[in-house]
């Protein structure tokens, strides 16, 4: 995903269905990919920032200009089923199909059993399950892995937005955006790992982003059949429900809260076991990730797999 720099904004070069590439303004300020004409879309490096009429010539690689000459269209829309309900497994089939792959190798994947917190309590794997006492709900699902050390792979072609290594506890996590086949951004969040990337770097489906990482609480990793390393896997859309996109988080904040609690593609449980108004603590376009096993259908077969 080669990235082109413009005066205004960060624009995405892409070819649609008959070759021909194309950028489309989402503000007017920012420049962004799309994966259909846009027609007359460009960006003016010589129209300043704020002015109400266009200055200079179309196009270039420099300034502070705005883009001009095209409207916001929609990207992908999330799939629904028959019901009108957002299907989280067409979702994922769609992923497939494109040829994500599950981020553990095969040969190094275990159950996704219940874990520990570090206050000694069992929690749950799943996604949208109470955490922390009931102070909040699980925004990922934690996929299993056999031992510490196990590489983390990204499951497609992205780039890294940013990572930290105090993520929970002495683990860390990477935040990588991948793209749907029509040019619709999803955001990942891959924790509770030890992280092995460069901030802006580029990924390729397969390429490890870093190693399984065991919480200081219990470095053995396990009692019983309770393990106490997984990948903590977070996933957001990237889009509202028409669409229009949502811009990229910067940093950890932007992944950590909803205006108003208005989640876009889900509905948190926890209020109805917990009791008042207990969230994920989210960005308001997370969604479901439990269909990601359905990536087990094609594990990655390359190195170090």
């Amino acid at each position: 995903m080669a990235m082109i720099q413009y005066g205004c904004g960060t624009c995405q070069p892409r070819k649609n269905a008959r070759g021909n590439s194309s950028v489309r303004c989402v503000s007017a300020h920012n420049c962004v990919a799309y994966n259909s004409e846009a027609a007359g879309c460009y960006c003016n490096p010589n129209r300043p920032s704020g002015s109400s009429s266009p200055t200079g010539s179309t196009g270039g690689t420099g300034g502070t200009g705005v883009c001009e000459g095209c409207t916001p269209e929609s990207l992908g829309i999330f799939p629904r089923d028959a019901q009108g309900n957002y299907d989280f497994e067409q979702f994922w089939k769609n992923r497939l199909a494109e040829g994500w792959v599950y981020p553990i190798c095969e040969a190094n994947v275990i159950p996704n059993h219940q874990s520990y917190d570090a206050s000694g309590n069992v929690c749950d794997w799943e996604f949208n399950h109470p955490r922390s006492g009931c102070t909040r709900c699980h925004a990922a699902i934690d996929l299993g892995a056999a031992a510490v050390g196990n590489p983390v792979l990204a499951m497609a072609d992205g780039k890294v937005l940013f990572h930290t290594d105090n993520f929970y506890d002495v683990t860390g996590s990477v935040v990588i955006v991948h793209e749907t086949a029509d040019g619709t951004p999803v955001v990942v969040r891959y924790a509770e790992f030890e992280p092995d990337v460069t901030d802006g770097a580029e990924v390729h489906k397969g390429d490890v982003i870093g190693y399984m990482e065991a919480n200081t609480f219990n470095p053995n990793g396990s009692i019983g059949y309770l393990i106490q390393w997984m990948l903590h896997t977070e996933v957001y859309f990237g889009a509202n429900a028409d669409g229009t996109l949502i811009p990229l988080p910067t940093g950890s904040s932007d992944l950590g809260s909803c205006a108003g609690d208005n989640y876009i593609y889900v509905t948190a449980a926890c209020p109805a076991i917990c009791g008042g108004n207990v969230q994920f603590q989210r960005r308001c376009d997370l969604i479901d990730p439990m269909n990601i096993e359905l990536l087990k259908a094609n594990y990655w077969t390359g190195a170090p797999c």
